[in-house]
């Protein structure tokens, strides 16, 4: 009895650490998500801030097609997308950025009576949060397509953020809590922003699971597709 229960154990053992094994699968995956958070940490502070969207967009694109599809090298896809129509990304996403950071601030100045009306503060709440639900879907949608303009990204941003409420507003919590940690570490509370080291990464692969893969595949608005039909 004790020479099989070893065998079984040897062999349970030896296929949680074979090539093809849960162990090397899941730790595989974690490896890639760290390694890519750290690439884009890098990217980000390296150049204070002004390359955070190009690199956010590559980390959208790399765990998407490294990782939940599995489908090219997690690596070689970030650097290779960062490329893609660099300027147009760029711009973007300062725009973006700079329209979030606006929104952040009135309502901030807000609640400390710095600028309008207390009764306004919802009006502005529910421009940020419009402003989330876009980014969660425009972001992703730019990093599986480069062929499409501003007006159809901003268009097709929007109409998907809100047609697809529940799934884009699941996949926009933890965004909004990196804006919130950005928002505080420029403030100064530098020591609250250690979840920057991993969760960039695991919202990237949230949004591949409920954003590209449940939303923009439906719609096949992939490389490709120009937004020409979205009439």
């Amino acid at each position: 009895m004790k020479g099989e229960a070893r065998c079984i154990w040897k062999g349970v053992i030896l296929k949680l650490f074979d090539l093809d094994g849960p162990f090397q699968h899941y730790g595989g995956i974690v490896f890639d998500l760290l390694a890519l958070n750290l690439i884009w940490i890098f990217i980000t502070f390296f150049s204070f801030g002004l390359l955070s969207g190009p690199a956010t967009i590559a980390l959208y694109f790399a765990v998407y097609q490294g990782v939940v599809l599995r489908e090219s090298y997690p690596f070689r896809s970030f650097f290779a997308s960062v490329k893609k129509r660099f300027f147009f990304q760029l711009g973007f996403c300062l725009l973006y950025f700079i329209m979030m950071a606006l929104s952040l601030f009135n309502m901030y100045l807000t609640l400390i009576g710095q600028f309008g009306v207390i009764w306004l503060l919802p009006l502005y709440f529910f421009i940020f949060m419009e402003l989330c639900l876009f980014g969660t879907v425009a972001l992703p949608l730019l990093a599986q397509n480069r062929e499409l303009n501003l007006v159809h990204l901003i268009k097709i941003g929007f109409i998907l953020a809100n047609k697809h409420l529940p799934w884009v507003f699941l996949a926009t919590l933890p965004n909004i809590l990196l804006v919130f940690i950005f928002f505080i570490t420029f403030l100064g509370y530098v020591e609250y922003s250690f979840p920057l080291f991993f969760l960039p990464a695991l919202s990237a692969l949230l949004n591949g699971h409920l954003i590209s893969k449940k939303v923009l595949a439906k719609y096949h608005f992939f490389e490709g597709f120009d937004g020409n039909v979205w009439q």
